[in-house]
């Protein structure tokens, strides 16, 4: 495998405390490192590691999705009627007033 020249600065206590590990494993100080940054890296890969969601988060997520489909459906329809009362289309179909409900408002201010 090729490998990168990398320089690393270590206090003298932590240089010592790993060249007694190295020692004690009987393999280069260089070497030790490498160990570790594999392990740290195979860590941190398996830590972010996002598992399938569960039966009940499943459906969670599925009532949740509908939700916000329903949502959305609703901002739609709230988005046209803005539109159509800013352009002055007061096109009444539920009974909605947008007249009278603005004078409500201002008047309650």
């Amino acid at each position: 495998m090729p490998s990168t020249r990398v320089t690393v600065s270590l206090s003298k206590e932590q240089h010592e405390r790993l060249k007694v590990l190295a020692e004690a494993k009987a393999i280069s100080l260089s070497e030790l490192i490498r160990e570790c940054c594999e392990s740290k890296t195979d860590d941190d890969a398996s830590m972010h590691q996002a598992n399938p969601p569960s039966e009940v988060e499943a459906k969670y997520i599925t009532v949740l999705e509908d939700k916000i489909d329903l949502l959305k459906e609703q901002l739609e329809k709230k988005d046209q009627l803005i539109e159509s009362l800013i352009n002055g289309q007061l096109v009444v179909t539920s009974g909605f007033r947008p007249l009278r409900w603005i004078r409500s408002l201002l008047s309650s201010g």
